[in-house]
């Protein structure tokens, strides 16, 4: 068994990693490929799509770790099948596995088993380039086209995990089940394209000044609560800096204040610990006038 080097054991950052993929170590099995029934012509194209299958698996593993697919855990040494594969600071690949992941605290946004092993079951069932199912998505490009979007770019989502995964057993999908998968992904696709611009835009911005101030800003948002002293309203304002702070409003306001609208408020600033663009504000004056 491999063992584990003392910068990726016991005593390692887990902040120091970023994870960049997700790979199973099962090599494609010829069964897999075959339609029952098969014609001596479909053998032997279920045959080369194995072949090609394999070759494109082990390339997988080898684009990380140039020795080939790890058996082991970097972290531990345990025996491994599905993979995280995660990239040091230092630009070293290291391949982490699930038991590991989870109990050295690693981002729970970044390693997600089901997401693992969804991952890991597409990128294996579209190898199968010779299967009923390769067919199926070549006579339907749009669904192929928005699953491979989905397994590169989305989040988990039950939802078209399982309509890909009928798509995989049987080869056939409703037009009512293609028409939903590709609308989910569409929507997801705008969401992330939007959610992109916004850090974009954000990372252009000078970091947030904090302290007692005065200062211009509009109302993105206003939100009901209710906290131990009562109901509060919530307020999200843009600066004219472009920073974004959170906190309550002030009293004055609560029963005139719109969204879109420009107050001026002196108020407490404080930069929030895990984004120093954004902010909090609190003990806030309205000085509209």
């Amino acid at each position: 068994m491999s063992s584990c080097t003392h910068k990726h054991g016991e005593h390692f950052n887990p902040q120091a990693y970023d994870i960049v993929d997700y790979l199973d170590g099962k090599m494609p099995v010829f069964a897999e490929f075959v339609v029952p029934g098969a014609s001596h012509g479909e053998m032997e194209r279920a045959t080369e799509a194995w072949k090609s299958a394999r070759e494109q698996w082990l390339n997988e593993w080898k684009s990380y770790f140039p020795a080939g697919v790890q058996r082991h855990c970097h972290h531990c040494g345990q025996q491994i099948r599905y993979v995280a594969v995660a990239q040091h600071t230092g630009g070293e690949f290291v391949a982490f596995g699930v038991v590991c992941a989870e109990r050295i605290g690693m981002n729970p946004d970044q390693y997600r088993v089901k997401h693992i092993k969804d991952v890991a079951a597409r990128r294996n069932n579209t190898r199968r380039l010779g299967s009923r199912f390769g067919s199926f998505m070549v006579e339907h490009p749009e669904l192929d086209e928005a699953f491979t979007w989905h397994q590169e770019n989305g989040q988990p989502n039950d939802f078209i995990n399982d309509i890909y995964l009928r798509a995989v057993k049987y080869a056939k999908l409703s037009e009512k089940q293609i028409a939903a998968v590709i609308k989910a992904v569409e929507r997801d696709r705008t969401r992330a394209e939007r959610l992109a611009a916004m850090k974009a835009k954000d990372a252009d911005l000078d970091d947030l000044e904090g302290g007692r101030r005065e200062f211009h800003a509009e109302v993105l948002s206003i939100k009901e609560a209710y906290s131990d002293f009562g109901p509060v309203t919530k307020l999200l304002l843009k600066l004219d800096t472009g920073n974004k702070i959170y906190g309550n409003c002030p009293q004055a306001l609560r029963d005139t204040l719109k969204r879109g609208q420009i107050v001026k408020l002196k108020a407490t600033i404080k930069v929030s610990d895990k984004d120093s663009k954004f902010g909090f504000f609190s003990r806030a004056i309205d000085l509209t006038g």
